[in-house]
């Protein structure tokens, strides 16, 4: 089984398959403690709305979701607030595709 998504129809959607997703999540959540991360987050500020925020009340967010090949890398991953982050899993939904 493979994802793809299909949230936005003119962007080619690459097939990303678990192991790569759980490889990248595994990837953020080591970045996650570095101090890259928290020096990230200390503005408090979304990267989408702009807002400040508690910095506990920030997410770690992928500009490009791991479902589109998106990677866990210093410039695809930014701090959103809860809200932010929450509008743009809903219009980036995935589907499993049998193959």
């Amino acid at each position: 089984m493979e994802f793809m998504d299909t949230a936005n129809p003119i962007y080619d959607q690459p097939i990303v398959s678990y192991e790569e997703i759980e490889k990248e999540r595994n990837l953020a959540k080591r970045l996650k403690k570095t101090p890259w991360w928290k020096k990230k987050r200390s503005s408090g500020k979304c990267y989408y709305c702009g807002q400040k925020f508690p910095v506990q009340d920030l997410t770690m967010d992928h500009k490009m979701p791991l479902s589109r090949g998106g990677k866990s890398t210093k410039e695809n991953i930014v701090p959103a607030c809860l809200g932010c982050n929450q509008k743009r899993k809903e219009t980036h939904k995935t589907f499993v595709v049998e193959l």
